[in-house]
């Protein structure tokens, strides 16, 4: 087995060497004085000497004292300077990098903004070319398609069943994105947390064309390791109807754990919580639930506590009838 060899001795330790030695120097002339003042008690002449002796010594010897006390603490002083330097470094290094990301992405979207103008003005000098009546109903077409897009607190909405769904399918992407980052440096998954009370044949592709690439982004999301649960809620149903029976087997056989709920209580919204990251995406139903009025991304923080609280009860009401979840991490129940 190999032996560590003997480090040289840093010069931290050297004030500690020091000290001592100094001390002990002391303590030898001191002792070594009244040896000598009592093997010459006689001579008063010798004593004096010696006792003036006795004094210069200790006062050199306390210079020397006050002398190493402050190399040591100039020492210790420099030596914190030097890591509280290497510690702002660091700092400013980091920060550095989350500067350089943030413009990074700026100018994506810099970019990205003035070829949505050169596509709008281009669109609009296309329609300007056309007569009145093609005209105008580009026009209020593509007007139509801007104003379903809006701000809101901390993120947007959209207003309309194709553009929430094609909302909700970006949100996917990105989050297939994330989780491979996520599983590329070794971090927890990324877990989607969704609610769905609205119309459930939204996910037959028999009635909802859009369908299997929701199901396929959320199967992608599942084989980079992420999870994903979703309660299908319903008020009225005690036991699933044959489209909800279709609609979870389409989600099992894409490793989507799903489960019924019959929930007496119903909200406002249905969602979508990404645990570790600050977003939640909300839908909001049509009439009786029929379709999906719009659709709001956000990442406030009064969203996410809601969502936070609706999904704590909804789960443990899921727990109580099916078991704890299956795809969850151990140290998690809901």
């Amino acid at each position: 087995m190999a032996t560590a060899s003997p480090q040289p001795q840093s010069r931290d330790d050297e004030p500690d060497r020091i000290q001592p030695r100094v001390a002990l120097g002391l303590l030898t002339a001191t002792a070594g004085s009244f040896v000598l003042a009592f093997v010459l008690r006689e001579n008063d002449a010798a004593l004096a000497v010696l006792s003036l002796g006795l004094v210069l010594a200790t006062a050199i010897a306390t210079i020397a004292m006050i002398y190493e006390l402050r190399y040591k603490h100039m020492y210790k002083l420099n030596a914190n300077l030097s890591a509280y330097r290497k510690e702002v470094e660091s700092s400013v290094a980091g920060y550095q990098s989350e500067v350089h990301n943030g413009l990074m992405a700026a100018q994506s979207l810099v970019r990205s903004l003035a070829e949505d103008h050169e596509l709008a003005r281009a669109l609009h000098l296309s329609l300007a070319a056309r007569s009145e009546p093609l005209r105008e109903i580009g026009v209020l077409t593509l007007t139509d398609h801007i104003r379903r897009f809006s701000s809101v607190e901390q993120g947007f909405a959209v207003e309309g069943e194709a553009m929430a769904l094609d909302a909700y399918a970006r949100c996917w992407e990105k989050l297939v994105k994330l989780q491979k980052l996520q599983k590329a440096h070794g971090a927890p998954p990324l877990i989607a947390r969704i609610t769905h009370s609205n119309d459930v044949k939204i996910w037959l592709p028999d009635h909802n064309p859009r369908a299997d690439r929701l199901l396929d982004l959320q199967e992608r999301f599942r084989l980079v390791d992420g999870v994903v649960i979703r309660l299908l809620i319903s008020s009225e149903l005690a036991q699933p109807t044959d489209e909800y029976l279709k609609a979870i087997r389409l989600m099992e056989g894409r490793k989507i754990e799903v489960r019924f709920l019959h929930y007496d209580n119903e909200f406002e919204f249905d969602f979508l919580w990404v645990d570790g990251m600050n977003l939640v995406a909300k839908w909001y139903s049509g009439q009786r639930g029929r379709m999906l009025a719009s659709c709001r991304i956000t990442e406030a923080a009064s969203d996410i506590d809601t969502v936070r609280n609706n999904w704590q009860s909804l789960a443990n009401a899921s727990i109580r009838v099916n078991g704890p979840f299956e795809t969850l991490p151990p140290n998690l129940e809901t």
